[in-house]
């Protein structure tokens, strides 16, 4: 890659030392110092800084007490809750689709997905139709459909 000048408009990048430093200097209370490194060597700054958010006055100092511990603990319930919750939201969104295309089948036919007028206008068609040209359907993708795949 050529030599790239760095961004002026953008913060210098932080050693993890430094994003350690920046932190204490916002009043954060880091007990283990290689710990914390090592979890931001694991988890991005900006990406933990997240969960800062609450914990922080207007004035971008962290409020008295404060810990890196803690953060890294909201941020590891926030994981776990995730891990817990994907599969319940695929099965939601799975129940979801099912519903809508039932709906659209009974109501509108087998291929109600391609009749541009149960869309609001022309418009919202033609970017459903570009969707699923990015989202690598064939060149002829619509007799493809009309022959073998209906809605439901």
């Amino acid at each position: 890659m050529d030599n790239i000048p760095n961004n002026p408009s953008l913060k210098p990048p932080k050693s993890f030392e430094e994003q350690i430093d920046l932190m204490v200097s916002r009043g954060l209370i880091v007990a283990d110092r290689e710990k914390a490194i090592s979890i931001l060597k694991r988890i991005n700054y900006y990406r933990l800084s997240a969960y800062t958010l609450t914990l922080k006055n207007r004035n971008n100092q962290f409020k008295k007490g404060v810990t890196f511990q803690e953060i890294y603990l909201l941020y590891e319930f926030d994981q776990k809750l995730r891990t817990l919750l994907m599969p319940l939201m695929e099965t939601v969104e799975i129940a979801f689709r099912t519903h809508i295309a039932y709906f659209l089948a009974i109501k509108y036919g087998n291929v109600a997905h391609l009749d541009k007028s149960i869309f609001r206008n022309e418009e919202q068609f033609r970017k459903f139709l570009e969707d699923l040209k990015h989202l690598g359907f064939p060149d002829n993708w619509e007799s493809i459909l009309r022959r073998s795949t209906p809605v439901y």
